[in-house]
């Protein structure tokens, strides 16, 4: 992923559950670890998370998005009879 100074930067990333219908997922629990540009946010939504912003320095940032993911059905209970899980993956960001 990259971007110019200066000039809005948006990015979406889709998150998918292996082996099971992510379509019965949405994300629980949503984390960064590292270096996450300055000026820039984060948003999620179902299956996506989106990085967007106005980069003002230039650089390399390297950091860890962390997710948790829960079932969205329950059992006839109200017990979730889907597991959930936690996963993460890292992204780099470079801004020329």
């Amino acid at each position: 992923m990259s971007g110019m100074l200066y000039q809005n930067y948006s990015e979406t990333i889709t998150y998918e559950v292996k082996n099971a219908n992510t379509a019965n997922y949405h994300i629980s629990e949503l984390s960064l670890e590292g270096n996450f540009p300055p000026n820039f946010n984060y948003t999620y939504a179902g299956d996506t998370i989106t990085f967007s912003g106005l980069p003002n320095i230039s650089g390399t940032y390297e950091f860890t998005v962390k997710i948790s993911v829960a079932p969205n059905v329950t059992d006839t209970e109200g017990a979730n009879s889907l597991c959930g899980t936690t996963d993460y993956e890292t992204y780099k960001i470079v801004i020329n």
